[in-house]
């Protein structure tokens, strides 16, 4: 009778470290509100980050903040930052209109040029989390377990 109890018990360990690591991965940052904020966290850090960019006036950007946006970090391969903006505080740079948002931008190299990717309509999660994946291939991973950003290199590699 004692084995079917340590079974049990060594399934519910394993399931609860399961979510226990996958919790880690849902640390969604929603404490970027200014733009010193977005340079000294998102663009001085070396890891990638992933932005949604969200709108307080625009119903569907919250819906898919609270619904399906922890879903979709949960479904990402591989460990990055990931926060939650509004759109005023990255609109001008990166060319967020308000028709535009719900959007993730993926901030996966030095330079300040993110891979947008439009979350707006979706009713899929597999294509968002498509699209990000495909952002990273170029990006090693750290000690951490988190994707770097990659620097971009100017000339051929002759030039190096």
């Amino acid at each position: 009778m004692k084995a079917p109890s340590i079974i049990l018990a060594l399934c519910f360990l394993s399931v609860s470290a399961f979510y226990n690591l996958h919790a880690s991965a849902l640390e969604i940052d929603t404490s970027i509100v200014t733009a010193e904020d977005f340079e000294s966290k998102v663009m001085a850090d070396a890891h990638v980050w992933l932005l949604l960019v969200k709108s307080e006036q625009n119903a569907e950007s919250l819906e898919f903040e609270s619904g399906k946006f922890p879903d979709l970090v949960a479904l990402l391969p591989r460990k990055m930052k990931v926060a939650v903006v509004d759109r005023s505080l990255v609109s001008t740079e990166f060319n967020i209109r308000k028709n535009h948002v719900p959007q993730l931008l993926l901030f996966n190299s030095h330079a300040r040029v993110p891979v947008a990717v439009r979350a707006k309509d979706a009713t899929d999660l597999q294509p968002l989390v498509d699209q990000v994946v495909s952002g990273l291939e170029e990006n090693e991973e750290a000690e951490d377990g988190y994707a770097l950003k990659f620097m971009l290199a100017i000339g051929g590699g002759d030039e190096l």
